[in-house]
């Protein structure tokens, strides 16, 4: 976050929900749907599939650029240089590094809600 008083402040947004109003779970890996296969190329020495996909709105063109680790499958970085395909953000420049990408189930337990008490 950069305001006139801060420059590039690390910070998380909240978004409040009701049962009328839910909040979804904010996605970590893009819809690849629309995206095409781009063939192999490498990410950080990694050798991966690239996918792709482009979308213009107006006279701003996004592109969309999605790498996937051969040997395993899982994803390695995901580029957006557009408008953010996850959250729905501004026209700008964003980057995602996969680490440590785990396929097993999360506990339900660490979703639970409690009264803080």
């Amino acid at each position: 976050m950069s305001d006139e008083q801060v420059l590039n402040k690390i910070s998380c947004f909240q978004s409040n929900g009701s049962q009328a109003d839910i909040v979804d779970v904010q996605h970590t890996l893009p819809d690849v749907s629309t995206f095409q296969d781009m063939g192999s190329a490498e990410w950080r020495g990694i050798k991966c599939e690239m996918y792709q996909t482009i979308d213009q709105v107006g006279d701003k063109k996004s592109t969309y650029t999605y790498y996937i680790d051969v040997a395993s499958k899982h994803p390695v970085h995901y580029e957006m240089f557009g408008y953010d395909s996850l959250i729905g953000s501004h026209f700008d420049k964003y980057t995602i590094d996969y680490y440590n990408y785990d396929e097993e189930p999360i506990d339900p337990t660490v979703f639970h809600v409690t009264d803080g008490n």
